[in-house]
């Protein structure tokens, strides 16, 4: 029969999809034909290593292979003003992606992310990733995200007030005034460095705590009515309830000292988030090296380099120069992996996916 050469199509993706899902369950991690490094891309090849190396069905259908909208939404980052090349510059960009992943698992023609860098340059990204220098890794993550619209995550902020400055304050002494219930907000959680200080002493600190974050104005310079009734203190707590993949974006700049922030993350092997949903972690990229300061501007140095964990459970280190690929422990020496303190201190960007 003559069928439309459009479902044609539709069934030619599918097969060969499900063929290529097939076949990736019997990935071998010592296979992997991994990136090499090329003018300061190892932000960028550590973070494609997380992502895209082993397979995972969150990225597979949101990146991989999404149906890209035409008309896309707000939450799309665009790559032009004109619908039309929006849409093609962000298409070629994917067809990159797909290619530089079937690189990675099977043919190994693709050594360097050349390529992948002159595309993402005609999609106006917010920092010059296609110019070879220095950037950092959580923000080319939240530039892949932003392009293909990634944000399935819920979330909720609880607002109170009280008229008490103690640092513990009864629920009774709590007025919830409001709450804020979002179901499109990013995967990324972002533990930014104000944070992190606060917690700079604490050993083993569980990324578990900044699945609930408390805000707290102190006393107001104006009380805050409400039902006309006047109150010195604003407490908001916000809460992550769900999420099919999650990454941990940990700054460590010392925001006040221009220094590196070593706190100790103990990164769970598995989180359960409050809807119920259990998620693993899958991968780790840590920045080795210091940072110095030229005038007014601080320079970042270092180096990134990757932790993943294999379809079996086996986890690998990466690092792209120069190119190393190496088993570094099963998933039943996970205590014995998270130990070394490059991962613990050097940590900036931590992986979940779910079980």
């Amino acid at each position: 029969p003559n069928y439309p050469q459009s479902f044609l199509c539709i069934i030619y993706k599918k097969v060969f999809r499900n063929l290529e899902e097939d076949c990736d369950q019997y990935l071998n991690c010592e296979d992997l034909h991994l990136l090499n490094n090329i003018s300061n891309s190892c932000y960028m090849d550590s973070v494609l290593t997380v992502l895209f190396a082993i397979p995972n069905k969150f990225i597979t259908s949101k990146i991989l292979y999404q149906e890209l909208p035409k008309n896309p939404s707000k939450k799309y980052l665009r790559c032009d003003d004109n619908k039309e090349q929006d849409y093609l510059r962000r298409t070629f960009l994917q067809k990159v992606l797909r290619f530089l992943v079937r690189s990675m698992r099977t043919s190994g023609k693709i050594h360097v992310c050349t390529q992948l860098r002159k595309y993402i340059g005609r999609c106006n990204p917010p920092q010059p990733f296609h110019e070879g220098g220095q950037e950092e890794a959580g923000e080319f993550v939240q530039f892949l995200f932003d392009i293909f619209g990634i944000s399935h995550t819920k979330r909720e902020r609880h607002t109170y007030k009280t008229n008490s400055l103690a640092k513990r304050i009864p629920k009774s002494k709590l007025l919830h005034t409001h709450v804020v219930k979002d179901s499109k907000s990013s995967n990324i959680i972002m533990v930014n460095s104000y944070l992190l200080y606060e917690y700079r002493k604490k050993r083993n600190i569980s990324l578990r705590t900044f699945l609930k974050i408390k805000m707290d104005t102190g006393e107001l310079d104006e009380p805050y009515i409400h039902k006309g009734k006047g109150y010195i203190r604003s407490i908001e707590y916000e809460q992550l309830i769900d999420a099919p993949y999650l990454v941990f974006w940990v700054n460590r700049t010392d925001p006040i000292k221009n220094r590196i922030i070593r706190a100790d993350i103990k990164p769970p092997q598995r989180i359960v988030l409050k809807s119920g949903r259990k998620l693993s972690l899958n991968g780790i990229v840590c920045h080795q090296g210091g940072m110095h300061k030229i005038g007014r501007k601080v320079i970042t140095g270092g180096h990134y380099v990757a932790y993943y964990r294999c379809i079996s459970g086996e986890w690998y280190y990466y690092n792209d120069l120069p190119l190393t690929n190496e088993l570094v422990g099963d998933e039943g020496k996970y205590n014995e992996l998270i130990s070394k303190k490059d991962i613990r201190r050097n940590g900036v960007l931590y992986f979940y996916v779910q079980i």
